[in-house]
């Protein structure tokens, strides 16, 4: 599974905004990603950055606090 997809499971069982660090953790946990990287924090992190610059209104994402995302349909 791609990384943003896998987030965006994550985002939508939890219904309720998180941390990449957070997102990152349950993502490795159930195994619906996996990385050799050793920050995939920062690589979730930074992947969720860039597809809320590049989409915009259009991304899945947003950002609703510094360092904290939800699923844009929720609001």
């Amino acid at each position: 599974m791609k990384l943003l997809d896998a987030l965006e499971t994550v985002l939508s069982k939890a219904r309720k905004p998180m941390r990449a660090k957070d997102l990152a953790e349950r993502v490795l946990e159930r195994g619906l990603w996996t990385t050799r990287g050793n920050t995939p924090e920062r690589t979730a992190g930074a992947r969720l950055a860039v597809d809320i610059k590049t989409h915009g209104a259009d991304s899945r994402f947003q950002r609703v606090g510094k360092g904290l995302f939800a699923l844009r349909r929720w609001g």
